[in-house]
């Protein structure tokens, strides 16, 4: 018989928001899981944080998508806004570079969440498990805090 362990990997929620389920998303690429599985962040607060340790791989010079190796060999895309690009004042503040190396809790970007209000944008944010990751989501939780543990779980 072969057992299998999976090692929990520390992941801190990286925005103040409301967890939604992709299904929620109003992109249908996302709610297609086209990209991979992972949850979305209904903003409250407009800070972004990495949620791990790890290295920026890809930066829009808009700022609304970024990607992400965490260490672990955990690859994410994290998403700000839907159809934000059609913004033209990117509201979007950008704090990270390419091959940059970052901590759990440094700050990636600063959302002007005025600026999307005013410009129809939904304020969601899909994080997105671009490769088969194994994660679990906390039940019974809604509005989390930005840093806040315990609430999604990564195994590898």
């Amino acid at each position: 018989m072969i057992k299998l362990t999976y090692m929990k990997q520390k992941f801190i929620i990286p925005a103040h928001s409301r967890i939604i389920d992709l299904d929620q998303v109003p992109d249908e690429m996302f709610k297609q899981r086209l990209m991979g599985d992972g949850f979305a962040l209904n903003l409250i607060s407009g800070e972004i944080i990495a949620p791990m340790d790890g290295v920026i791989t890809a930066l829009f010079p808009t700022g609304h998508a970024i990607g992400m190796m965490l260490d672990g060999n955990i690859e994410i895309l994290i998403h700000i806004g839907i159809d934000t690009i059609k913004l033209k004042n990117y509201p979007i503040e950008i704090f990270v570079s390419v091959n940059e190396r970052v901590k759990q809790g440094q700050l990636l970007v600063r959302v002007d969440l005025i600026k999307f209000k005013d410009g129809n944008i939904p304020p969601i944010v899909p994080i997105i498990f671009t490769r088969n990751t194994f994660f679990s989501i906390k039940r019974g939780v809604n509005e989390v805090k930005c840093g806040e543990e315990n609430i999604i779980e990564i195994y590898e």
